[in-house]
């Protein structure tokens, strides 16, 4: 006998059969957005309860009892729905479980009835092979299992509306691909949203790191380790985070890093992120390979922004920059002295940002996440390196961008090549790589008005010290003779602060701002700076400290 209908969408379906195709496409939808967001989000759990909902169908289908592998079926699907750790889609998953179990059901109850074992084993395959995808973390491959066109046309009917109709529906679920409910409340998370929304390529570029990325990973680990003294029952109702720095007032000890390609993880991604330390009250840093040049950034603020630079052989190139940032009113030279050669980063071979046939691959990752192609891909025109392209006169897209850099990085750079900047810079000058006592040293003998303490972020040389272990060599040798300031593993407030503690007089930011970027664009840098700062004030509160010129080494827990 034919399973009944459920419900009033039963009901519709009794009345005139061709609706079910309408259940099909929508599960279609449905289906094809919770495999691939199961793929990215399951957890162990969740792939166990997803394999013995499949253990339980085959059993079922084995022994012949159609009701029960079709309920089993039904829950297989379910189950993924879980997976997807997306509540809106679960809930709808759940509210329409009567109606895909009546169409699991009939689909079944056809199959067994037709006695199609071809049929039947291209549906187990299928399910398999779905499983397989979700497992192995391999969402395009799950989206492509659970579509499986024509694998059986029984279980999952092509649709009566035509091709068109059809495309209508891939587009819908496309479009419910990279939604997320998530709650930010820390750095970490809008890591893992821009996870979500980033093409893999540009995630990865930022995310990782040198060779085995052993640095990244310390840098990070040798801050979280240093442990400080909490001390209580004084009186913190005046607290305040701010410092003053090159003659500039900052609302916190914290300046947003220059970080190259900032436009392409948002809009315009410089202008945002600028905007964002503009009203937070802190430096933001353009990097001499911005998407946007310096003439767009630059008059979008209140207060001036600072620049970085490259050491590169083509010095008509340097000094064109020096002129245009002193021009626009930038009111710090960031002179990045340890990319002599760029680093070894294995991981971008393998996510398409460089590598065999990568432009085809990032093409391919791009149209898996349709809101930033959006935003960036057709919203953030030009995609130009603004300032190059403006030296060079002519547009310079990604790979003109590798192309300039391979040719024009200096190995020959010296400390000499600080008197040739100077000629062309009048503003205050911090050198950006040092993690060595001797070189700090030299910076102060050659005139440098600040130094940053840094190992690109773990991008360049793997295995050399970490940010936080090389901070009290340096300030000892240093310290009060030229200004220390320190990135490379600063993920929050608390952080901030052990930098401090460890002979830094400011730090600077790169990761967690463009994470934030990726995610919600300008709302979210100002987000995580207002982390930050109460991160710093819940610390200094605990430490009984009420400025940070009283953040010293004496918060340090010795030999912890």
């Amino acid at each position: 006998m034919a399973p009944g209908r459920a419900g009033a969408a039963g009901r519709l379906i009794d009345a005139d059969p061709h609706y079910r195709y309408d259940v099909l496409e929508t599960r279609h939808a449905l289906e094809t957005s919770t495999a691939w967001l199961a793929a990215q989000r399951a957890t162990t759990a969740d792939k166990d309860r997803i394999r013995r909902s499949f253990d339980v169908m085959i059993g079922h289908q084995q022994s012949g009892h159609a009701e029960l592998a079709a309920r089993a079926d039904a829950q297989f699907h379910l189950a993924i729905a879980e997976a997807s750790h997306n509540v809106v889609l679960v809930q709808v998953m759940h509210s329409l479980f009567a109606v895909v179990l009546s169409t699991v059901e009939r689909n079944r109850h056809d199959m067994f009835r037709l006695s199609e074992p071809i049929t039947m084993q291209a549906l187990t395959v299928q399910h398999q092979a779905l499983m397989q995808a979700i497992a192995d973390g391999d969402a395009p491959r799950a989206r492509v299992h659970r579509r499986a066109p024509g694998a059986c046309a029984h279980h999952h009917p092509a649709p009566r509306r035509g091709p068109r109709a059809a495309r209508a529906v891939d587009a819908a679920a496309d479009r419910r691909y990279h939604t997320t409910t998530m709650i930010i409340s820390s750095t970490a998370d809008y890591r893992e949203a821009a996870r979500r929304r980033l093409p893999p390529f540009l995630f990865h570029y930022i995310d990782g790191g040198a060779y085995a990325e052993q640095t990244l990973r310390r840098n990070v680990e040798d801050l979280a380790a240093v442990a400080l003294r909490q001390r209580v029952l004084k009186d913190m109702s005046r607290l305040d985070t701010g410092i003053e720095l090159f003659g500039e007032k900052l609302s916190i000890p914290v300046a947003l890093a220059p970080v190259g390609l900032t436009g392409m993880y948002r809009r315009r991604g410089e202008v945002q992120a600028a905007r964002a330390a503009d009203a937070r009250g802190v430096p933001f840093t353009l990097s001499s390979v911005s998407v946007c040049p310096i003439e767009e950034v630059a008059p979008k603020l209140s207060r001036p922004m600072w620049f970085q630079l490259y050491v590169l052989k083509d010095r008509g190139f340097m000094q064109n920059a020096l002129e245009r940032a002193q021009a626009a009113g930038c009111s710090a030279l960031v002179f990045t002295v340890d990319m002599p050669v760029p680093g070894a980063r294995y991981r971008d071979a393998h996510s398409g940002m460089s590598g065999p046939n990568a432009a085809l691959r990032r093409y391919v990752q791009a149209l898996t996440r349709p809101r930033w192609s959006w935003d960036v891909g057709a919203l953030g025109r030009p995609h130009d390196l603004g300032n190059i392209s403006t030296y060079l006169g002519k547009p310079t897209g990604l790979a003109d961008y590798m192309g300039y850099l391979g040719a024009n990085f200096d190995p020959s750079i010296a400390w000499k090549d600080l008197e040739w900047i100077r000629a062309f810079w009048k503003g205050p000058m911090l050198i950006k790589g040092i993690l060595d006592p001797e070189d700090a040293k030299d910076a102060v003998r050659f005139g440098a008005d600040g130094i940053i303490v840094s190992n690109h972020g773990g991008r360049q040389l793997d295995g050399v010290l970490s940010s936080a272990r090389a901070l009290p060599r340096i300030a000892d040798a240093v310290k009060g003779q030229i200004k220390i300031l320190a990135d490379s593993g600063i993920r929050n407030g608390l952080d901030v602060v052990r930098a401090i503690a460890l002979g830094a007089d400011a730090t600077l930011i790169g990761r967690a701002f463009i994470y934030a970027l990726a995610a919600e664009g300008q709302a979210g840098v100002e987000n995580v700076l207002a982390l930050l700062e109460k991160e710093m004030r819940v610390a200094m509160t605990l430490t009984s400290v009420s400025k940070v010129a009283d953040i010293t080494g004496d918060l340090l827990v010795p030999n912890a």
